[in-house]
């Protein structure tokens, strides 16, 4: 089984699901992780995708963190819109007295957190204490962890990123590969951050993902997928059932 772990759609911003699910189709992956686009706090579209194509996704929305009732609102898409999973800055804290009460709130309401946010912020203290402080959550780092080329080697400040490796709930995106490389497809120059990235978390803490639709300004799905089926040189088999299905199967619910 394949799946795509960070795809987005909508009807105001990127493209309805069906141009999705014919990328899909046409690269054989069988299930996706929907993330919600930042600024959009409506997660009705996402609800009536999975209504229409139970099983095949993974709804993951996002919330106003800024509001004193942010805690309340996680509670309300999980209710309401049946998010298993949000898009949290990685700096977001609650502005009602006390930093961690949405924090809690996601705890206490069995759903995954995927930090937004950059290689600093990714690589700050605040962003492990937090992760350690709540086990009970299991959090992704999006592309890679945004390294940087422009970083000297041997890149102190993205190893504070691969630092997190060390709590056992965090897990890393093998995605948005175009954002940080210089060369372009197929991306030699990231081959040594994707070894990094394997070497510190495992295969079954990592997850591939096209990041769909803004991808295909560069190169189609099924390219970016054919790359990481090749492996870059050191990637087994076993280690791209669990990067390209299984460990998103391990992470989050599809409904």
């Amino acid at each position: 089984m394949i799946i795509d772990s960070h795809v987005h759609t909508g009807v105001t911003k990127y493209v309805p699901v069906e141009a999705l699910i014919a990328q899909m189709d046409t690269s054989g992956i069988d299930k996706a992780i929907l993330v919600q686009y930042g600024g959009q706090f409506d997660n009705t579209y996402e609800k009536e995708v999975c209504e229409r194509h139970p099983g095949k996704f993974a709804p993951w929305g996002m919330v106003d963190t800024s509001k004193p009732d942010a805690a309340h609102l996680f509670t309300e898409a999980v209710e309401r819109d049946g998010m298993v999973g949000f898009r949290v800055p990685a700096g977001a804290r609650s502005v009602n007295g006390n930093p961690w009460a949405m924090w809690k709130t996601l705890e206490d309401l069995d759903v995954v957190a995927s930090l937004s946010g950059s290689r600093d912020a990714y690589g700050a203290p605040e962003t492990a204490e937090l992760i350690a402080r709540h086990p009970g959550i299991r959090f992704r780092i999006e592309h890679l962890g945004h390294p940087r080329l422009d970083e000297d080697l041997p890149f102190p400040k993205y190893q504070k990123v691969l630092d997190l490796a060390r709590l056992p709930n965090v897990f890393i995106n093998y995605s948005g590969l175009y954002g940080a490389s210089k060369e372009g497809f197929p991306y030699k120059d990231l081959e040594q951050f994707l070894r990094m990235i394997y070497d510190a978390f495992g295969p079954k803490r990592i997850m591939w993902g096209s990041d769909f639709p803004p991808v295909c300004m560069r190169e189609t799905v099924s390219m970016n997928l054919d790359l990481f089926k090749e492996g870059f040189g050191f990637l087994t088999a076993e280690d791209l059932d669990w990067i390209l299905g299984k460990s998103a199967l391990s992470f989050t619910r599809f409904v």
